[in-house]
């Protein structure tokens, strides 16, 4: 298990200048700090940004993150809200302890937001009621992150994440749901899941699960390495 620490900051709410080009939200935050899915390509292992980020072993809580959402959204224009950031899934296993992306969410629709998702998690499907009431009310989108369904590839790179299976299959739940969903293939990594064979089978589970989009992305590769 993770060292969990719970924090209680000041605010959480990211708001951008422009939509992002990729998850098209106009404001992000990191309910989890940190994730025990353990990905070896994770950014966040190289880039650091500046935090004390130990990944798959050290975990910050925002235990207060719904209080913060309803203040940061409160009389702000609308504008795709998305729930977890790039240091963290709001969806990993700890959330099915603590539940506050789900509080998040009601807080989400209660304000009238839409709101966008990034997981490698099939604990979203919990919460399907509620994303499938921010759907019909403005929009949600759902959006999995799977590299390959290669079980040695992504034991290996991502060990602690739902099995790839097990992400489609949810993929296929919220689409019979009616709400948007799709694939976000990335990071395609160099000779090891960049292979045509490797992306047509990934590209057609999507297809077969009746998602709505594919987004590829390559890796993040370390900056500053020692010669």
């Amino acid at each position: 298990m993770p060292t969990v620490i719970t924090t209680t900051p000041k605010s959480i709410i990211l708001k951008r200048n422009y939509a992002d080009g990729w998850f098209l939200e106009k404001y992000a935050m990191n309910i989890y700090r940190g994730y025990q899915h353990a990905c070896e390509y994770c950014d966040g292992r190289s880039e650091r940004y500046y935090l004390d980020l130990d990944i798959g072993n050290k975990i910050y809580i925002k235990v207060n993150a719904p209080e913060l959402v309803k203040k940061g959204l409160r009389n702000k224009e609308k504008g795709i809200v998305a729930v977890g950031g790039g240091i963290g899934d709001s969806y990993q296993p700890l959330e099915k302890r603590y539940e506050i992306t789900r509080k998040v969410q009601e807080v989400i629709n209660e304000l009238n937001f839409p709101a966008s998702i990034l997981t490698k998690s099939s604990l979203v499907e919990r919460d399907i009621d509620l994303i499938k009431k921010i759907n019909e009310q403005n929009l949600a989108l759902v959006a999995f992150s799977i590299t390959s369904l290669d079980d040695e590839v992504w034991k290996t790179w991502e060990p602690r994440a739902s099995p790839p299976e097990e992400r489609f299959r949810v993929i296929g739940k919220f689409s019979q749901a009616g709400v948007p969903t799709g694939l976000m293939m990335m990071p395609i990594l160099p000779f090891i899941s960049d292979s045509t064979e490797s992306i047509k089978k990934l590209v057609s589970r999507a297809k077969q699960e009746g998602a709505s989009f594919v987004i590829t992305g390559g890796l993040t590769v370390v900056r500053n390495l020692p010669i």
